[in-house]
């Protein structure tokens, strides 16, 4: 891997103490992921862990009856490989790219080498891993009580956000995938941000136009995901 500067697009990586960051570089390797590469999964091994710099990443959960569900999704504001983290060996979901892009890969052994000698490296991750626990239960309850154009508003501005980039690919289809809701539901919701100036969407790729319009019709999930995040991680910056 060519040399790197000691800071990335992906935010918990910067915010790894300098020294312990440096350790890491020679077995970071940026990778060109395409849609629906695959991360892990259920019940496989986890060789790797991934920290997104332009790609998002999808945990989804399957039923017995092949339905699926994305219960969270990690892009630029941290990485992938929490039960690495907590001393599990395999992950009963699924991983794949959501978004294509580039993503810094790191063996699993690597990062837990990192905590075991790092207090802050080791409690910093806690804190993220914490973070995206609170974002599976948040979006376990919104499923249940919002509309699904407040939960596509929502599902749009944390894309742009962990994206970082007002355009981004994305399909229909897929978007319903992931929110659990017919592509009807969805190509209405779409239709009428669209009409509103607040994206534009064709040939399959999103434009996020008006973030604060969007704010407007999403529920209060995603403000409350986000302040949580920013109450304890901060702004992620070394």
């Amino acid at each position: 891997m060519r040399a790197r500067s000691p800071r990335t697009r992906n935010l918990l990586l910067n915010a790894i103490p300098a020294s312990e960051f440096l350790k890491l570089v020679p077995s970071l390797e940026m990778i060109e992921m395409k849609k629906r590469d695959p991360v892990w999964q259920p019940g496989g091994q986890i060789p790797f862990v991934y920290f997104p710099e332009t790609a998002m990443i999808s945990v989804v959960s399957t039923m017995e009856s092949g339905s699926t569900a994305e219960v969270g999704i990690i892009g630029r504001d941290g990485m992938t490989g929490i039960p690495v983290l907590l001393g599990a060996r395999v992950s009963p979901c699924e991983a794949f790219v959501q978004v294509p892009g580039e993503v810094l890969r790191l063996p699993s052994q690597v990062l837990q080498r990192m905590v075991s000698r790092s207090r802050r490296a080791h409690n910093l991750l806690l804190r993220y891993a914490y973070v995206f626990l609170h974002q599976i239960s948040r979006s376990a309850a919104c499923n249940l009580f919002h509309t699904i154009r407040h939960r596509c508003a929502k599902w749009l501005l944390m894309t742009w956000d962990r994206v970082g980039e007002t355009e981004f690919q994305l399909s229909q289809e897929f978007l319903a995938e992931m929110l659990g809701s017919r592509r009807a539901g969805v190509a209405n919701a779409t239709l009428e941000f669209k009409r509103q100036g607040m994206i534009d969407y064709q040939h399959g790729r999103m434009r996020i136009r008006d973030a604060e319009g969007l704010k407007r019709f999403s529920c209060e999930c995603y403000l409350l995901i986000r302040r949580e995040a920013e109450r304890v991680l901060g702004s992620n910056e070394r």
